[in-house]
Parts: structure tokens; sequence; C-alpha cells
């Protein structure tokens, strides 16, 4: 039996940096809660154990951990391996609807982030800190940074997942 995987679509704006801001519509297949400890270090999201690196998404923060530290949340990208053996269905909830990704539509955007899982580590992946914004976790502007560096990691046998960093509505 096939198992099946969630897409929806979503129309999303990066923060401008000056001038126009740029619309995306990527396909999404959930939600991933980015915690950092308030001691610092490499951001976290806790991902399934099959081997996918698919984003675990709880929806009290308090049920991933410590209540403590610094939380964001991102949508995790789909990404070729997810189609694999896999049935895919598109979300037709309507946007808003409550529990599922529809409610993020129109969304204004950092970047994209990449979480990356070392070999020998299970159920957590790891997000780089930003180097000069303690509050966010590192991204990328352009999507062909974050390519880049999802092929540099994999030519080193390191898994990775691409995120939209969602901007919170009182960052901008």
């Amino acid at each position: 039996m096939a198992h099946r995987v969630t897409v929806v679509n979503l129309p999303l704006r990066l923060i401008p940096a000056g001038g126009d801001s740029p619309r995306y519509r990527p396909l999404a297949i959930g939600l991933a809660r980015i915690r950092r400890s308030t001691t610092g270090g490499p951001w976290r999201v806790q991902v399934s154990l099959d081997g996918s690196l698919r984003p675990v998404w709880h929806d009290k923060p308090a049920e991933f951990g410590a209540a403590e530290g610094r939380c964001r949340v991102a949508i995790a990208l789909l990404a070729p391996e997810d189609l694999q053996g896999r049935e895919l269905d598109r979300d037709q909830r309507r946007p808003g609807r409550r529990g599922g990704l529809a409610r993020f539509r129109g969304r204004d955007i950092y970047g994209w982030c990449l979480m990356y899982q070392p070999p020998g580590l299970r159920g957590v992946a790891t997000v780089d800190a930003h180097e000069s914004c303690d509050e966010l976790p590192a991204y990328y502007e352009l999507p062909l940074e974050l390519l880049d560096r999802m092929e540099f990691l994999a030519r080193r046998g390191i898994r990775s997942r691409a995120l939209a960093l969602l901007a919170e509505p009182d960052d901008t």
C-alpha cells in the first residue's frame, strides 16, 4: 500500500529588502516548529523517525520539549523523495481552516531556511543560527543560494530539506 503525501500550493511573499517583493508559490507538505535554546547554539526541528526528514508538528509548543527558548514557524517544502512510493493528494481545504497549511496563504517570509540531519542523528534536524540576528535562524533570500547549499551537503552525505521561514505579524 502506498503512503500518501498531502501537498498545498501556498502563495508567499518575500519581505522586501528594497524594491519589489518577490512572490512565490512553493509546494508545501507541512509545518515545522524551529526551536532554539535560551543558551544559544543551533536551531532544532523535530522530525519523523522514518528517515523522510518530515517535520513533526505539535499544536502546543510545550509538547516539543521545554517551553523555554525561542521558537519560529516555517513551512516544509516538498522534496523529490516525498513522491517515491507515495500517492499525491492536493489539500483542498479552504484558506484559514484550522489545522491546515492553508491558513498560511499569503503570508510574508524572510526567505528559505535549510534544515539538515547529519548521519547518526535521529528524530531531530538542525538549522544554523543567523550570523547577526539572534532572534532568527539562518536563511537565504535567493532560492539558488539554498539549492547550492543543499547540493553541497548532499555531496557530503548529509540530508536536508528546504523550509520557508514565516515572518510573525509583529516582526514587520
